[in-house]
C-alpha cells in the first residue's frame, strides 16, 4: 500500500484518478459492495485496495477524508471516499468494518497460501479417507494375533517369539487407532496410553514366566510412569494448545 500526504486537494487527486480509469465510486451496503455502473457485487476479500490518499481540511484538521483506489476481481475498478468531520456523509456503521476487511495491495500476495496447501485442502476428504484405511489396516493386522494367534500363524507361518508378535500387534493396534482418532493433538494421550499398556503387559507376562529377561520388569515400571502421564494428559487435555487441528 502506498500512502500520500502531500497532495493538495481531494478534488485534484480525484480528477487525476478518474482520468486514469477509476471512474466509478464503490457503494457499500452491509457486507456487500458494488461499483457504480458495475455488473456485480463483491465481498471484501474479492476486492483490493491499490492505493490510499489522506487529506486534512484546510480550515479544520478534523475534517479529514481518505480516498481509496479499489479494484475488483473481474477487472472493475473505482474509488471510495471516507470522510470524517463536518462534511462526512458516510454515517453507515458498516463502512469502516467493510473497508478494513479489504486486502491491501502487497498483503494479498504475502498472505497467499501455497498451491500445494490449497490443493491439500481441496482433497481433504480423500486424504482423511486414506488415513482411515491406513489406521484400519493397522488395527486389523495388529489385533489379529492378539485375538487369535492360531489363525494368524496359519496364514502367516509359525512364530517362535510370540511375545514379540504380541508386542508388535499391540503397538500396531494403538497406532492404527490414533491414525483414525487423532485429528487433534489433544488426543495424543491415546497413542501414549496404548503403547505403554502394550509394553507393560508384555513385560509382566513374559518376564515373570522366564521367557524374556527380568530386566524387562524395569521397563514395565517405566511404562507405568508413562501410562500415568498419559492419564494426566487426558485429564488436562482441554488446556493443551491445538493450533494444528
Amino acid at each position: 500500500m502506498s500512502t500520500s500526504r502531500d497532495m493538495k486537494t481531494l478534488s485534484a487527486v480525484l480528477n487525476k484518478i478518474m482520468a486514469s480509469g477509476y471512474r466509478n465510486e464503490l457503494k457499500i451496503a452491509g457486507d456487500i459492495a458494488w461499483f457504480e455502473n458495475g455488473s456485480r457485487k463483491y465481498l471484501p476479500h474479492e476486492l483490493l485496495i491499490e492505493k490510499v490518499y489522506r487529506f486534512a481540511g484546510e480550515s479544520d484538521p478534523a475534517d479529514m477524508s481518505v480516498l481509496y483506489i479499489i479494484s475488483g476481481k473481474n477487472g472493475e475498478a473505482g474509488f471510495f471516499i471516507n470522510a470524517y468531520g463536518t462534511y462526512s456523509g458516510n454515517d453507515n456503521p458498516y463502512y469502516d468494518t467493510f473497508i478494513r476487511s479489504i486486502p491491501v495491495s502487497g498483503e494479498r500476495k504475502r498472505n497467499r497460501k501455497p498451491a500445494s496447501l490449497k490443493k491439500w485442502k481441496e482433497n481433504r476428504k480423500a486424504i482423511k479417507f486414506g488415513i482411515i484405511i491406513h489406521g484400519s489396516y493397522y488395527i486389523l493386522f495388529g489385533a489379529w494375533p492378539i485375538v487369535h494367534i492360531r489363525s494368524f500363524m496359519a496364514v502367516t507361518g509359525p512364530k517362535t517369539d510370540l511375545w514379540m508378535v504380541y508386542t508388535i500387534g499391540g503397538l500396531l493396534t494403538g497406532i492404527g487407532t490414533c491414525l483414525i482418532l487423532l485429528n487433534r493433538i489433544k488426543r495424543i494421550w491415546v497413542l501414549q496410553a496404548t503403547s505403554a499398556i502394550t509394553l507393560l503387559a508384555i513385560d509382566i507376562q513374559y518376564a515373570t514366566r522366564g521367557i524374556i529377561s527380568d530386566i524387562y520388569l524395569i521397563d514395565g515400571a517405566i511404562q507405568i510412569i508413562f501410562l500415568l502421564f498419559a492419564l494426566a494428559v487426558l485429564g488436562n487435555r482441554e488446556s493443551i494448545s491445538d493450533k494444528h487441528s
